[in-house]
């Protein structure tokens, strides 16, 4: 299929472009919506991770360390044990919780839909080969 002519080849490589998807031909269109859907789980995953840096910017655990540090060393000989602040280390890394899960939902929804694009391109007899390359060009592991 790479050995033909340019405009055959654009014929049945999806585009994100505004062209009307009329003009594919009718085994591209699910590969285009199923392309299309998978960019939009990237952008959706690349603001949760937008989301988990803003957290971790602002997120800071040191005065808490130091208060509670001093707190216990008050009460005792001045030493100070890592295991006490377990808790309030476990407290502090719940808010990544929400992210974790989304990441979590965003992977397996992504898995599945390449799943559906590697299963649709073998079963509408498209080239795997241009099929990587255009995923390459997207950044998408296929």
């Amino acid at each position: 299929m790479l050995r033909l002519a340019q405009d055959t080849i654009e014929d049945h490589v999806p585009s994100t472009t505004a062209s009307s998807s009329s003009s594919l031909p009718s085994s591209a269109r699910p590969l285009r919506v199923s392309l299309e859907n998978l960019d939009d789980r990237i952008s959706h995953r690349a603001r949760i991770i937008h989301e988990a840096r803003q957290i971790a910017d602002a997120d800071d655990v040191r005065p808490q360390v130091l208060q509670e540090a001093s707190r216990l060393a008050h009460g005792g000989s001045g030493d100070v044990k890592t295991e006490w602040f377990e808790d309030m280390f476990g407290r502090s890394l719940e808010k990544y919780d929400r992210l974790k899960d989304e990441l979590a939902v965003e992977a397996a929804e992504q898995d599945k839909l390449l799943e559906s694009i590697r299963v649709g391109t073998l079963a509408n007899n498209i080239d795997v080969k241009l099929i990587k390359h255009v995923g390459a060009e997207r950044d998408i592991p296929v």
